[in-house]
């Protein structure tokens, strides 16, 4: 009876007892999900950490919650019509993104169907021209995407459609968010139109390569690219360096179209700074560390190569603002002789074929 009532009493005493020290769970040793960062023009700040016990919510947008683009929702691209168009096969395309309104571009393609790679280009400004336009005096970019398409590569070059190409009508919504339309086509042209979707490179110059490199800053681009040339910067890789420190030329009116600031301050073309033109401006770069900013500069599946020019130190700056940030495989070229128009001059077009026949395989 003794030996019952003391083993009774163990139980009870055990029973009683509560765990004391660190919970390992492994839901606590991951970070608070953070939501998307503050919009540039939205005056929004961004949201809190979720509160605590709380699940978060779930996650449609497409992408690894783990990854950078989880921030902001995949969208959809429809094919208007497909036609020929001199010697290439053209598509025209509508893209929608992000709550915007929609963006349309033309893709001229080089066709093959037992293709190396697929190469994209994009061009400079609003990229509302086709990367091998030509003109006086000036072919090395068409004879860039010749060749290549020569050596056995698929070649695309979008083109926006209308004035402000792919911010047309999206006025004062900021980079980040307007950037989604490239994301976009990128990826419909590797699913719909590419004859080889395993083998992804592109290249731009200036507002190309900004389009390249928000792509894979914000939009995890570097899922499906497989090698990318940026030259002439990118030059908002720091937008406050474009809008304030820009002596010769520029494209400040584009900085003042994409911030909302035409007609409302044109604090880019005027020079007007003040600490919230500089905050909207820093926000809205492919390299920002300011809080609640989020960015993705680790592309270990991904070669980024820079090629700048030497007589075009402004957006060489810039561009090695965004090279310096990128901490997987980078290469950094400055071509002697020329400016800002890379793509347009024979020894850039070198470098560019250069890299292209060596990486994109």
């Amino acid at each position: 009876m003794k030996f019952v009532l003391v083993a009774l009493v163990l139980l009870v005493f055990i029973g009683g007892c509560t765990t004391t020290g660190d919970n390992n769970d492994d839901q606590n040793d991951i970070p608070p999900k953070d939501g998307p960062p503050k919009d540039d023009q939205n005056g929004k700040d961004p949201p809190g950490e979720e509160p605590p016990g709380e699940e978060p919510p779930d996650d449609d947008s497409g992408y690894d919650d783990e990854n950078i683009g989880s921030q902001y929702p995949r969208g959809t691209v429809n094919l208007l019509f497909s036609s020929n168009c001199g010697n290439f096969k053209c598509y025209d395309i509508e893209v929608f993104c992000n709550d915007l309104d929609v963006r349309e571009a033309r893709i001229r393609v080089n066709e093959n169907n037992n293709s190396k790679g697929t190469i994209i280009f994009t061009t400079g400004s609003f990229g509302s021209s086709f990367y091998g336009a030509q003109s006086t005096g000036k072919t090395s970019s068409a004879e860039l995407i010749s060749e290549l398409a020569n050596k056995g590569y698929e070649t695309y070059e979008l083109k926006w459609n209308s004035k402000f190409g792919w911010a047309e009508n999206n006025a004062g919504e900021g980079f980040k968010k307007i950037m989604c339309a490239y994301n976009e086509a990128f990826r419909f042209i590797q699913s719909e139109l590419a004859d080889n979707k395993e083998v992804m490179c592109a290249t731009g110059n200036s507002g190309g390569s900004m389009q390249i490199g928000y792509g894979l800053a914000l939009y995890n681009l570097e899922e499906e690219l497989d090698y990318a040339v940026l030259s002439g910067g990118p030059p908002t890789a720091d937008a406050v360096d474009v809008c304030f420190n820009t002596t010769v030329g520029g494209p400040l009116g584009l900085m003042d179209y994409v911030s909302g600031w035409v007609d409302n301050g044109d604090y880019c073309r005027k020079g007007i700074q003040n600490s919230e033109t500089t905050e909207s401006l820093a926000r809205g770069s492919i390299v920002s560390s300011l809080a609640g900013e989020i960015r993705d500069y680790s592309y270990p599946n991904t070669i980024v190569s820079f090629i700048e020019g030497q007589f075009d130190p402004e957006n060489t700056r810039r561009g090695r603002v965004y090279f310096d940030a990128i901490e997987t495989e980078k290469t950094w070229k400055i071509v002697p002789g020329i400016s800002h128009a890379v793509h347009k001059t024979e020894d850039g077009a070198q470098a560019i074929k250069e890299g292209m026949l060596a990486n994109c395989n």
